[in-house]
C-alpha cells in the first residue's frame, strides 16, 4: 500500500513523506491521535533493522533516577515478567545490537536485528517493558538495580550496594567525568543540566522507591515518547502492533514536558573540584582545566555540524592554533576540543590536562587573545579546507564501529527531535557540507568564533586538580554516617533491614520458572543460517588483496615486523608506532604534515598490533591510510614520506607529541582498569601476551614516562629501532577497495616496497621476566576492576567452537548473576582465545576476594548444570550472534588480516560455526569439564582500582603497586 500524507493508518496520522539522499531512505513522520505518540520511519533496503523508543527524562537533583529507571524497566514486565529478559535476550537473540541509553535529558532503549522475526521479538520485549515493568510493583528490582542498604547479620556493619550505585563510583573516579560535570555545573547554574543524569553515588542513597515510582509515571507516558524505527519492514504490522498492544491504552491528557534554555549569564563562573589519587600520587601538573562556552541550541543541525568541524579546526591536529598556543606556552602537556551536541544547548569547551591550577589565569588570557587574533586576522585556508575535507569523507565512510548506522542516524535525529525540530532536518548533514564549503572564504568559522567565543557571556572556567586521600576520606565519612546511622535504629529497624536483605537474597537466587522464561519466543535452530560467511582474499608477494564494495574509498595497511627488535628497545617499538605520522619530516614540520593528512586522505595512523599466528606470533607497526580513489597517490606520497623522511631529531616536536600520549595513557588505564588487568594477567602466560605488555599495557606506560624524561636519548633510541623495522624483510601489506580500485593500489604499494633497504635481520627471543601470580595496582578509583587468566593449551586443550557456547553460558548466565546481579559490579565476562588463553574479569566492581571466588567456582557451576536441550539452543543462538555481528568495511580489512595470520580458511570457520549449531548437551558437560578444571595449571590474577579496597585485601595479593610509578 502506498502510504499517503493525512491519511490515518491504525491510529497514526502521516504528517511527512521526504526523500533523504543523505540515508538512501524515504521517510514518514506519524503522529498518534489517541495518546501523542510521535513515529519516525525510515524506509529503504537495509536489512539491519533497528527500533528504539526514546522519553525526554530531565533530571531534578543527582539522585540518578532516570539511570537506575534505564536499567529496571528491563527486569520484567507483565507479558515477559522473568527477572531479566534483557539478559535473557542476550543469550540467546541474534540482535546485533541491544541496550538502553541514559542521557543528560532522555533515555533510550534500542534494539537491532538482521532477522525479521528476531527483530520483531526484540520490539515487543522492549516496548513491554517500557510501558509495563515489574519494578512499579516489586522493590527488589530498584533496590537491586539502584541502590540499597545491606545487613547480613545483627553485628556486621551496614553497607551500600547496587549496580548503578557501583556503575557511578566508578565513572565518577574518572577526572574527565568529574571534569564534566564541573563544566555542566559552571555553564546551567539554572538549567536541568546542572544535575548528573547518571547518579552521584553520594546522592543516589536519597532516592526513595516512592519518588523513583513518581518519576515513571511522570515521564514514560507515550505523550513524552519519541518512536524511531529504520529498515527492510511493513511497517504498517509495527504501527498495528504497536497502537493495538499499547498506545490504545492511553490518552494524551499530560502537558507536554519542556526543556528550557540557561538564562543570560552576566559574567563568567568558577566551579573546581578534586579527584582522588592514592597516597604519594600527588604531582605538580595534576590538574585539569576548562573554558567553556554554550554555542547555540542543538535544534540547528547546520550550527551543530559547524561546531564540530571548528573544534576540529581549533584543537584536534597538531597544526590546531588554539592546541599549538597553549602547547607553545606549557600550559599543560595535553590539549583537547570536547564539544557536547548531546544537550538543548550545545557547549564547546578547550581543556588543557596535567598542567595546575595555577595557570587558570594564563590559561584563559592565552585562549582569548588568541580567539581574537583569530577572528581579526583569519583562520589558516589549508587548516579549514583540510578540517571540512575530513568531515566529508567521515559522512561518507559511515564506519560507526559496533553500533547499526541506522541506529546512529535515529540517535542524530533525537538531538533535535527531542526539542521541537523536524526530525527530517537533523539526518540531512550532506547539505550542510556544502554549504560550509560554499561559505567558509567568507568569514565563516571566524564569525562563529566571534558570536559564540568573543561575544559571549554564557562561558565559564572549570577545573579540577589531584587529592591525596580523597577517596578514603570519603569511604570513612560514609563508613561514620552508616555506623551512626546503625547506633541510632531500634532493634526492631535492625531485624527490619536484616530481614531485607535476606529477601533480596532470596529474591536474587530464586530462579524463574520455565513457564516464565519461556514466554519469551526464541528462533529455532533450524531458522539459522547453516553456511558462514567468509570474505575471499589472496596474498601475492607479501601484499593481500580483499575485493569489497568501499564506496570508492581505498584502504591500505603496510605492516612492519619487529620481531628483530632486541628485548630492551621493545618500549621504544612501542613508542615508535604512535609518533609515526606525527612528527616533522624532510617536507613537513609536523603540523603541516597533519594538514596534508586532512586535506587528501580519511586519515593517516600508525598503531601496534601483536597478530596471533597458529605457531607463533608476529609483533607489528602497522601503518594505515584510507582516502578516495582520486588522492590515493597523494596519500601514498604522504605515507612515503613518514616511512622514510620522519625527522626523530626534532625534540621539541617529539617532546610535545610524546607529553600528550603520556597523558592520554594516563587516563586510559584509569577509565578501561579491566583491559589493564586483563593485559597484565595474560603477560604471565607466554612471549605473545608478553610483548603486547610491553608496547601496550601497564609496563608501556612506566616505559613511556622514562622515554618523556630523556628526550634526546629517546630520539636516538627510535631512530634506532626504526632501522631494524623499516626493511624489505619485515614488509607486507594489504589493500581493500572496490575490484577496479585493487589494481590502483598495487602500483602504489609497489612504490613502498622498492624503497625499502633489504636487511636480515635476526629474531630476537622475547623472555619473560616476571611470575607475579597475584598482583594489585592502585588507581585512586572508587571501585575496582578484577582480572584471572589461565592457559589452556598447557593441557593441550585447543579452541573449538564448543567455546563459544560454553562462554556465552559463562557470561550469561553464571557471571551475570553471580557477579553482577549478586555482587553488584556494573559488567563481568569471559573470553576463550584461539591460542588456548582464557580469561574473566569484572567492571566497576565494589568485591576482590568475592569475585575471584566466583571466577574460581565456574568448574563447581558446570557440575551442577542441569540444561536442557531446548536452554541449550538459546545459548547457541548468542553464540552465533557473537561471530555475525555486521562488519564496517575497515573492520572487514582487520578481519582478514587476523584470517591471514592465523591461516584461517573458509573451511575453519565453516567448521567453528557447524561446532557451534551442532553442540549437545552432553559434549558441553564433558568439554566444560575438561576446560574448566586445571587447577594444576597456573593462573594469574590482577586487580585495578581503588586502593582502599586493594590494602582491605592485601592478604589476598603477592605484590601492589601504583598505577603510575615515578621512574627516575
Amino acid at each position: 500500500m502506498t502510504l499517503k500524507i493525512n491519511e490515518s493508518y491504525y491510529g497514526f496520522e502521516l504528517k511527512k513523506i521526504q526523500d533523504v539522499p543523505d540515508i538512501d531512505s524515504q521517510c514518514f513522520v506519524f503522529m498518534h491521535k489517541k495518546s501523542g505518540a510521535k513515529v519516525f520511519y525510515a524506509k529503504n533496503t537495509d536489512d539491519n533493522k533497528v527500533f528504539f523508543t526514546a522519553f525526554k527524562t530531565p533530571p531534578v537533583d543527582d539522585c540518578g533516577t532516570a539511570h537506575i529507571l534505564e536499567h529496571s524497566v528491563l527486569c520484567g514486565s507483565k507479558s515477559y515478567p522473568g527477572k531479566d529478559p534483557f539478559n535473557e535476550l542476550i543469550k540467546g537473540s541474534l540482535s546485533t545490537y541491544l541496550n538502553a541509553m541514559t542521557f543528560s535529558d532522555k533515555t533510550m532503549y534500542p534494539v537491532a536485528s538482521r532477522n525479521g522475526k528476531d527483530f520483531k521479538k526484540l520490539v515487543d520485549v522492549y516496548l513491554d517493558a517500557i510501558f509495563n515493568p515489574n519494578v512499579i510493583q516489586e522493590e527488589n528490582i530498584f533496590s537491586q538495580e539502584g541502590w540499597h542498604y545491606e545487613l547480613a547479620k545483627e553485628d556486621e556493619e551496614i553497607g551500600i550496594n547496587g549496580v548503578v550505585y557501583n556503575e557511578m563510583k566508578g565513572a565518577l573516579s574518572s577526572p574527565e567525568r568529574i571534569l564534566n560535570s564541573a563544566i555542566n555545573q559552571s555553564l546551567f547554574p539554572e538549567s536541568i543540566y546542572r544535575f548528573e543524569s547518571g547518579g552521584d553515588p553520594e546522592a543516589i542513597p536519597s532516592l526513595t522507591f516512592e519518588n523513583f515510582k513518581k518519576f515513571y509515571n511522570d515521564y514514560y507516558h507515550p505523550s513524552n515518547s519519541f518512536f524511531y524505527l529504520y529498515g527492510d519492514m511493513d511497517i504498517e504490522e509495527y504501527l498495528e502492533h504497536i497502537d493495538f498492544e499499547y498506545l490504545s491504552n492511553y490518552n494524551n491528557d499530560t502537558d507536554e514536558i519542556v526543556i528550557s534554555a540557561e538564562g543570560e549569564h552576566s559574567k563568567r563562573s568558577l566551579v573546581s573540584d578534586t579527584y582522588s589519587v592514592p597516597k604519594g600520587g600527588k604531582t605538580e601538573n595534576d590538574s585539569m582545566l576548562s573554558l567553556n562556552f554554550l554555542t547555540g541550541n542543538s535544534t540547528d543541525s547546520l550550527l551543530m555540524l559547524s561546531m564540530e568541524i571548528l573544534n576540529y579546526i581549533l584543537l584536534s591536529t597538531d597544526a590546531s592554533p588554539m592546541k599549538k598556543i597553549i602547547l607553545n606556552k606549557k600550559i599543560g602537556e595535553n590539549v583537547e576540543g570536547w564539544f557536547d551536541s548531546s544537550m538543548y544547548q550545545m557547549v564547546f569547551s578547550i581543556v588543557v590536562k596535567n598542567s595546575t591550577c595555577k595557570k587558570v589565569g594564563l590559561f584563559k588570557e592565552t585562549i582569548m587573545r588568541e580567539l581574537e587574533k583569530l577572528a581579526q586576522n583569519g583562520i589558516d585556508e589549508d587548516l579549514v579546507v583540510s578540517a571540512v575535507n575530513k568531515f566529508e569523507f567521515l559522512l561518507k565512510e559511515e564506519d560507526f564501529s559496533n553500533r547499526p548506522k541506522g541506529l546512529v542516524y535515529g540517535m542524530g535525529m533525537m538531538k533535535g527531535w527531542l526539542h521541537g525540530q523536524d526530525p527530517v532536518e537533523a539526518i540531512q548533514l550532506k547539505k550542510h557540507i556544502e554549504t560550509i564549503r560554499a561559505n567558509m572564504e567568507n568569514r565563516y568559522f571566524e564569525s562563529l568564533i566571534e558570536t559564540y567565543f568573543l561575544d559571549s557571556h554564557n562561558a565559564s572556567i572549570a577545573a579540577i586538580a589531584g587529592e591525596e586521600g580523597k577517596q578514603e576520606r570519603a569511604e570513612e565519612k560514609l563508613k561514620k554516617e552508616l555506623q551512626i546511622m546503625k547506633e541510632s535504629m531500634s532493634k526492631t529497624e535492625i531485624d527490619s533491614l536484616i530481614k531485607k536483605t535476606k529477601e533480596l537474597k532470596e529474591y536474587q537466587n530464586t530462579a524463574d520458572t520455565q513457564e516464565v522464561l519461556d514466554k519469551i519466543p526464541f528462533l529455532k535452530k533450524e531458522e539459522v543460517d547453516k553456511e558462514a560467511t567468509f570474505d575471499v582474499f589472496e596474498e601475492k608477494d607479501r601484499v593481500i588483496y580483499l575485493p569489497q564494495k568501499t564506496d570508492g574509498i581505498i584502504y591500505t595497511k603496510l605492516l612492519f615486523s619487529t620481531e628483530s627488535v632486541p628485548k630492551e628497545l621493545v618500549p621504544y617499538a612501542g613508542i615508535l608506532a604512535r609518533v609515526m605520522g606525527k612528527l616533522d619530516t624532510a617536507k613537513f614540520d609536523f603540523d603541516v604534515l597533519s594538514t596534508q593528512i586532512n586535506k587528501y586522505t580519511g586519515g593517516i595512523a600508525s598503531t601496534f598490533k601483536v597478530y596471533t599466528k597458529k605457531n607463533g606470533y608476529m609483533p607489528t607497526i602497522v601503518i594505515s591510510g584510507k582516502c578516495f580513489e582520486r588522492s590515493y597517490e597523494k596519500m601514498t606520497e604522504l605515507i612515503d614520506e613518514i616511512i622514510f623522511n620522519t625527522d626523530f631529531n626534532a625534540v621539541k616536536s617529539l617532546e610535545k607529541v610524546l607529553l600528550a600520549l603520556k597523558v592520554t595513557q594516563e587516563n586510559y588505564f584509569i577509565n578501561n582498569g579491566h583491559l589493564a588487568a586483563i593485559l597484565r594477567c595474560k603477560a604471565m602466560f607466554n612471549e605473545e601476551s608478553y610483548y603486547g605488555e610491553m608496547v601496550d599495557g601497564i609496563e608501556f606506560s612506566d616505559s613511556l614516562r622514562s622515554a618523556v624524561k630523556n628526550i634526546p636519548e629517546t630520539a636516538k633510541k627510535l631512530l634506532e629501532v626504526s632501522k631494524l623495522i623499516f626493511t624489505k624483510e619485515n614488509f607486507m601489506a594489504i589493500v581493500s577497495a572496490d575490484e577496479k580500485n585493487l589494481e590502483f593500489g598495487k602500483e602504489n604499494i609497489k612504490y613502498i616496497q622498492d624503497k625499502l633497504v633489504s636487511k636480515t635481520l635476526k629474531k630476537q627471543d622475547i623472555k619473560i621476566d616476571k611470575n607475579i601470580f597475584k598482583e594489585a595496582v592502585e588507581n585512586g578509583g572508587k571501585v575496582v576492576y578484577n582480572a584471572k587468566a589461565t592457559n589452556l593449551s598447557a593441557k593441550g586443550i585447543k579452541y573449538s567452537g564448543d567455546m563459544e557456547v560454553i562462554k556465552n553460558i559463562i557470561n550469561t548466565e553464571y557471571l551475570w548473576k553471580e557477579v553482577r546481579v549478586k555482587g553488584g559490579a556494573y559488567g563481568s565476562g569471559c573470553q576463550f582465545e584461539k591460542d588456548g588463553k582464557i580469561y574473566f574479569y569484572s567492571y566497576r566492581d565494589p568485591n576482590i576476594k568475592d569475585t575471584f571466588a566466583t571466577f574460581n567456582g565456574v568448574g563447581d557451576f558446570f557440575e551442577e548444570l542441569d540444561l536442557t536441550e531446548k536452554e541449550l539452543i538459546k545459548y547457541i543462538l548468542g553464540a552465533i550472534n557473537t561471530i555475525d555481528r555486521p562488519m564496517s568495511k575497515a573492520t572487514k580489512v582487520d578481519m582478514a588480516l587476523v584470517r591471514y595470520f592465523f591461516e584461517t580458511t573458509k573451511e575453519d570457520v565453516q567448521k567453528t560455526r557447524d561446532q557451534i549449531l551442532s553442540v549437545t548437551v552432553e559434549g558441553i558437560k564433558a568439554l566444560s569439564k575438561v576446560i574448566l578444571d586445571v587447577k594444576e595449571v597456573a593462573s594469574y590474577h590482577c586487580t585495578v582500582g581503588s586502593d582502599i579496597k586493594i590494602r582491605e585485601n592485601s592478604n589476598f595479593f603477592d605484590e601492589i603497586r601504583q598505577l603510575y610509578k615515578n621512574t627516575q
